[in-house]
């Protein structure tokens, strides 16, 4: 994703950047990105909105903010808002991860044949991108495609072996082919990230019912 100082710099710092140079567009993209990280996200709408208004004649500007705008919508659950800002970047490396962004906002929204044509589009390029390869691996067990939901998983796994959710998926794929016996990515999954296996366990009944069909 786009390099940026957000988290490195305060509210307070960008701002008074900003009111030195009102032309100084990467100081809005950086702020409405801390403004995210603080989870102000009506304020970071707010900014972002104005600031592609005000930097409407700078194409570089333009594409920088629109990702920054989508990624306020993403982060509000607002998928299908987020994609309209998403689908106007034209800027290549932007686009590619817009790409990775909007495979999850389809994937999020329940679209997943939509989801997976994006998220193929972004592996194809960055091939050595664990996140990708475990989006794809969940959009193709939600198609209930296991086979190729494995290999999903098993070559995020080889990119990194410690990663929890290829760890989880994995072992999502094993029950659903009826190896609930010594899960190994399952129990692996729990040791990395224990909060966030509990929270994913809660929902493991309701996916495996879908997956087979009840």
């Amino acid at each position: 994703m786009p390099e940026t100082n957000a988290m490195e710099r305060s509210v307070s710092e960008l701002v008074q950047l900003i009111e030195m140079d009102a032309d100084n567009w990467s100081a809005y993209v950086d702020l409405i990105g801390a403004l995210v990280l603080s989870n102000a996200l009506p304020e970071a709408e707010e900014l972002g909105l104005k600031s592609l208004t005000l930097f409407a004649d700078n194409p570089e500007a333009v594409d920088h903010l629109l990702y920054a705008v989508g990624n306020v919508y993403y982060t509000a659950g607002a998928y299908d808002r987020a994609q309209t800002f998403f689908d106007r970047i034209t800027l290549e490396s932007l686009r590619l991860d817009a790409a990775l962004m909007q495979a999850q906002s389809l994937y999020g929204q329940g679209q997943y044949k939509k989801a997976l044509a994006f998220a193929l589009t972004y592996t194809e390029k960055v091939p050595t991108d664990v996140d990708g390869h475990v989006l794809l691996g969940r959009v193709w067990l939600a198609l209930n495609n296991l086979d190729t939901a494995k290999d999903m998983f098993d070559k995020a796994l080889g990119l990194d072996a410690d990663h929890y959710g290829a760890n989880f998926g994995r072992g999502v794929v094993a029950v659903s082919n009826g190896d609930a016996q010594h899960n190994e990515w399952l129990e692996k999954a729990k040791q990395l990230n224990p909060v966030q296996f509990k929270s994913d366990a809660e929902q493991l009944d309701g996916l495996l019912t879908v997956l087979g069909g009840n």
